[in-house]
């Protein structure tokens, strides 16, 4: 349902009617395609935004003492108490969690920057969904397919896969859908199932029936994630 507001938004400009501040906000709500069913709703999370936005100048304002700059993100009018119910979810508990020590006599041999990197997917979005665990996962294989795939090579395909499958499909092994989970229980999963590519199985942001389908998975990890390789068949 479209916000019964955005879809004033140019009446109310054209009437020049609207506070500069409040026309702020209209284009914040048309950006993260919020929707306020009531004016009541409205109204509070234009309270919130306002408060939020009176910190932001504040922090960039350029006798501000700090250090970093400020902006609006799609949490701008959530209360304290809903985004910290939000990133607070309790994980199931660890089981068996894999440690990976580092060889006797290891050096580190410098630094990488990962976001100049040709194996590096975009920023997702997970909404009010739990899944940061099935997100880690996912974007381990990414990143370790494109940079060894089954040969070592660093010249293989970054694949876009789908978080979704693994939210949706994991619970088996320990994950518990958008209430929690952990990234090593998902690998275990990755490991007998495969995974499928974010395209043939897109993100929603809630937990719905598992729907994956063999043929479509293009990689598979291999004890806990420690091995990629491509497609559900490959031995590895």
């Amino acid at each position: 349902m479209r916000s019964i507001f955005a879809a004033g938004l140019v009446a109310a400009v054209m009437a020049e009617k609207m506070n500069p501040t409040e026309y702020e906000f209209m284009k914040w709500i048309s950006r993260w395609n919020k929707t306020y069913h009531t004016r009541e709703e409205y109204v509070a999370r234009l309270g919130i935004w306002l408060e939020v936005d009176a910190f932001i100048r504040e922090v960039n304002a350029p006798d501000s003492e700090h250090t970093h700059t400020a902006g609006h993100n799609l949490f701008s009018d959530f209360t304290r108490e809903e985004f910290s119910k939000m990133t607070s979810l309790e994980a199931p508990a660890q089981q068996d969690a894999p440690v990976q020590e580092a060889t006797e006599g290891y050096v580190p041999n410098g630094s990488v920057n990962w976001a100049t990197g040709q194996c590096v997917t975009p920023v997702k979005n997970q909404g009010q969904c739990g899944s940061c665990y099935s997100f880690s996962a996912t974007e381990t294989v990414e990143s370790s397919y494109c940079l060894h795939g089954n040969s070592g090579s660093q010249t293989n395909k970054l694949y876009i896969l789908s978080p979704q499958q693994v939210v949706d499909c994991s619970s088996a092994y320990g994950n518990q859908g958008c209430s929690g989970g952990w990234y090593f229980y998902a690998w275990n999963y990755l490991a007998q199932y495969g995974q499928e590519k974010e395209d043939s199985y897109p993100y929603v942001g809630y937990q719905t029936t598992c729907s994956y389908s063999s043929s479509k998975a293009v990689v598979k990890t291999q004890n806990g994630g420690t091995h990629i390789g491509e497609n559900s068949s490959s031995i590895m």
